[in-house]
């Protein structure tokens, strides 16, 4: 599996979270306070400075006016650790390849009398 997805929307939610969505259509409401308070990221740490994020498409992640970026690969494993299960995971075999596609076809079953 690839580990590494870029980000192609971002949305404030409020605090310091956001609505993230990858690459891959995922979508996830990350929490990320975590990384604020050092460095560039020290003027992130005001409610109003942080939801200034918008998404640079060339560096596929958000960005904030200051230079601050987090790099996508670090918000797509904050994603993978805190996703719940989801529906698509189950149609998808190790090989990335779609189970649906390779599935056979239902057996009927007559009632016994």
């Amino acid at each position: 599996m690839n580990d590494y997805c870029e980000i192609i929307g971002a949305v404030w939610i409020r605090g310091y979270r956001v609505r993230v969505t990858f690459d891959n259509l995922r979508t996830a409401e990350l929490d990320l306070e975590k990384y604020l308070g050092r460095g560039v990221f020290k003027k992130l740490k005001g409610v109003e400075n942080f939801k200034r994020l918008r998404v640079d498409a060339e560096l596929g992640t958000i960005v904030w006016p200051n230079g601050a970026d987090i790099a996508p690969e670090v918000l797509y494993q904050d994603y993978l650790l805190t996703r719940k299960p989801d529906f698509r995971d189950a149609f998808t075999s190790r090989q990335g390849h779609d189970a649906a596609a390779v599935k056979e076809p239902a057996k009927r079953y007559k009632r016994k009398k």
